[in-house]
């Protein structure tokens, strides 16, 4: 009877081993996964950042093509505007 009271307690204490090691183990992966997460969080706000900026560039570069196009032919842009305004007024009064 002694003997099983014996293996009982090995058990129990292979038991509480194995559940340190899960613990010890789930700890460890829940960590990596949080560094993990941060991380790719971080990348994504780094890359956001860099499409926003090259977005602004982009748009800045077409203002001044703009720009540039309606002091070159100045004529041209107000007959274009004439007509857009016209075709708005058009759509306006069918709706």
């Amino acid at each position: 009877m002694n003997e099983f009271k014996n293996s009982g307690d090995q058990v129990k204490d292979a038991v509480k081993d194995v559940g340190k090691e899960i613990a010890e183990t789930t700890g460890h992966i829940a960590e990596t996964v949080k560094d993990k997460a941060y991380e790719v969080g971080s990348n994504i706000k780094d890359n956001a950042t860099i499409l926003g900026k090259e977005g602004l560039e982009k748009t800045k570069l077409l203002r001044e093509q703009a720009a540039e196009y309606i002091a070159d032919n100045p004529y041209k842009s107000v007959g274009l505007a004439f007509l857009l305004g016209i075709a708005l007024v058009k759509c306006k009064k069918t709706t």
